[in-house]
């Protein structure tokens, strides 16, 4: 009778060490030490903290979505700021927008500045009053054109118009 006692407590054991790591990938593990995909308890030296391009989050690694990125090992996932975007999960870092676009902060992609405005920094500025744009990604000021004589415009203007006055 021992034998099988003891062979029955270790099928039991080996049951429920394999459901628990079935059950660890894409779930976070209960606050604490932890190992990567794994929700064994660990000492603090013998765990590493989270994989490249995972943040900590309630003792747990998530990966880091489009638009956010890694700040180290031991930290949260951070949006990417205005200007900036990714496009992968596990991001460690952000990329700037390409020239004649922009894009929010947390932005997986960039857009395109509209007529009337151009890029200048990471967003897109208005054609100043009495010019206009009819551009869409415009990368400097040189698109805004000067009103013909008699017409003008507000600031981020795609035409110009008669003056009333």
């Amino acid at each position: 009778m021992p034998k099988q006692r003891y062979s029955f407590a270790l099928l039991t054991l080996l049951l429920l060490f394999s459901l628990l790591l079935s059950q660890a990938d894409g779930v976070m593990c209960d606050v604490g030490p932890f190992l990567w995909n794994d929700c064994l308890s660990c000492t603090v030296a013998a765990c590493s903290a989270c994989d490249t391009g995972a943040g900590l989050y309630d003792g747990g690694c998530m990966r880091c979505n489009p638009g956010e990125h890694a700040t180290g090992s031991t930290t949260p996932c951070a949006p990417c700021s205005a200007g900036t975007f990714s496009t992968a999960e596990y991001s460690t870092s952000c990329s700037s927008c390409p020239s004649g676009s922009f894009s929010f902060a947390g932005s997986s992609s960039c857009l395109q500045c509209p007529a009337g405005t151009y890029s200048s920094g990471g967003s897109c500025a208005q054609c100043p009053t009495n010019t206009y744009s009819t551009t869409v990604g415009a990368s400097s000021s040189s698109v805004c054109q000067a009103c013909p004589s008699g017409q003008t415009s507000v600031a981020g203007s795609t035409s110009c118009s008669a003056s009333t006055a």
